[in-house]
């Protein structure tokens, strides 16, 4: 009996203590994140194969090339249609623009957007006003990570 009188005096005592003294809860980390270019818009798995398929979804041919492949033209992307880069080594700087004969072509910029799924990479590129900052380059970082510039 003297045992249970104990434990419920203890008990009690203890839920008194804690319940008048309010506790301060930590501070949540702070935010990390701004956004930003140096943001990856997207990551893949650089141990499997890549594979980034360009939507243009501009009403203007467009051109687009690797950095490395300085040997080659361009390749054109037509308009509303789609084109595929496989077997991509590490890092990788993708270049797309305008076709060089497009009319007018400081009346618009390209912005991308970006997204994957099993390790394809969707670029849908669009066209927005020349007052909008608009975006030239796709680089597949050797960490997985997708940058947009």
């Amino acid at each position: 009996m003297k045992l249970k009188y104990l434990i419920l005096v203890s008990c009690l005592t203890t839920f008194n203590f804690t319940s008048l003294f309010p506790l301060v809860a930590q501070d949540p980390p702070a935010s990390t994140y701004n956004p930003g270019f140096w943001q990856p818009k997207a990551r893949v798995d650089i141990r499997h194969p890549i594979e980034i398929k360009l939507v243009n979804e501009t009403n203007v041919d467009l051109e687009y090339d690797l950095t490395a492949n300085i040997e080659q033209k361009p390749e054109r992307l037509l308009a509303g249609k789609t084109g595929t880069l496989k077997g991509l080594s590490v890092p990788a700087y993708i270049l797309i623009n305008p076709d060089s004969s497009t009319p007018n072509v400081s009346s618009f910029n390209l912005k991308y957007e970006v997204s994957t799924t099993d390790n394809v990479v969707t670029v849908k590129i669009k066209k927005v006003s020349s007052e909008n900052p608009g975006d030239t380059t796709l680089n597949l970082h050797e960490t997985g990570a997708i940058y947009v510039y």
